[in-house]
């Protein structure tokens, strides 16, 4: 639940329910806080991670912090409230999740970030062939739609379900690493037909290549990268291979897909690349 008002959260503030965008922002934090519950009271907080006990005493280091600015600079407390649950907030959830996940449950989130990455695909293609005022781009009352390219090539940055760009742009970074290691794993152990990984990889590559941030091929090149690592670490020799051709098929085929079947969004990139300072 918490993964899909993540990703679908923006689409209720721009889309659905506009008039109550703010307060649809901690839509999420009553079930964080039921996880948080029932962690505590089952023993799921792993005892022993001194990267979870740094993380305790940085939030309290900041809870005094907030205190200090809201005496000695009249910050608001709802302003300092805030700013210590963006930071703070999420930040036992990994932890309980590599303490009571196993393999079944990476991949069952991973198959429902699949199907995010198809229906954000959909949004996407449709986003970057809308004009810039269109309903389908519309961002939050208080936010700004973002245009990139120059001319008769300027396109909408895509936000897919979000209500701002770099939210895209951070879950296009996030389907890939994802689609590679379905790709280097056993066919036995994805529990997928090879069609349907084909389908899920193009809306990965889609999602990627229309969002419009230079930032998010940085994203995309480091699992890229590291996919590579997989030759040496792999016992299968045909995974091993797969993991060191990997990163260049990626490569062709997304800027051949890029290029032909999107390329207005290439264009637009490309005078981006070229005019930006």
């Amino acid at each position: 639940i918490i993964l899909w008002l993540l990703v679908f959260e923006g689409a209720l503030r721009k889309w659905a329910l506009p008039a109550i965008s703010k307060p649809l922002l901690f839509v999420k934090d009553p079930i964080v806080l039921a996880v948080y519950y029932l962690a505590f009271r089952h023993g799921f907080f792993p005892e022993n991670s001194i990267l979870l006990r740094s993380g305790a005493f940085l939030a309290v280091l900041f809870i005094a912090l907030g205190v200090v600015q809201c005496i000695g600079l009249d910050l608001p407390p709802l302003v300092a409230l805030y700013g210590w649950r963006q930071y703070w907030m999420l930040m036992p959830l990994p932890f309980i999740i590599a303490e009571t996940f196993n393999g079944k449950d990476l991949l069952r989130f991973t198959k429902h970030m699949m199907i995010m990455s198809s229906i954000n695909a959909v949004l996407c293609i449709l986003q970057s062939r809308a004009p810039a005022d269109s309903w389908i781009n519309c961002a939050t009352p208080d936010g700004r739609v973002v245009t990139y390219g120059d001319g008769d090539t300027t396109l909408t940055r895509s936000t897919g379900s979000f209500s701002f760009s770099f939210g895209h742009q951070l879950l296009a970074g996030a389907l890939v690493p994802l689609g590679i290691a379905l790709w280097l794993m056993p066919p036995k152990q994805r529990h997928m037909p090879l069609r349907l990984l084909i389908f899920y990889t193009i809306m990965i590559l889609i999602n990627v290549i229309l969002d419009g941030n230079r930032g998010v091929f940085i994203l995309s090149a480091y699992p890229l990268v590291f996919s590579i690592s997989g030759f040496w670490l792999l016992k299968n020799r045909k995974l091993r291979r797969r993991a060191l051709l990997l990163p260049i098929v990626a490569c062709l085929i997304g800027g051949a897909l890029y290029a032909v079947a999107f390329s207005s969004a290439f264009q637009a990139m490309s005078n981006r690349v070229t005019t930006s300072e």
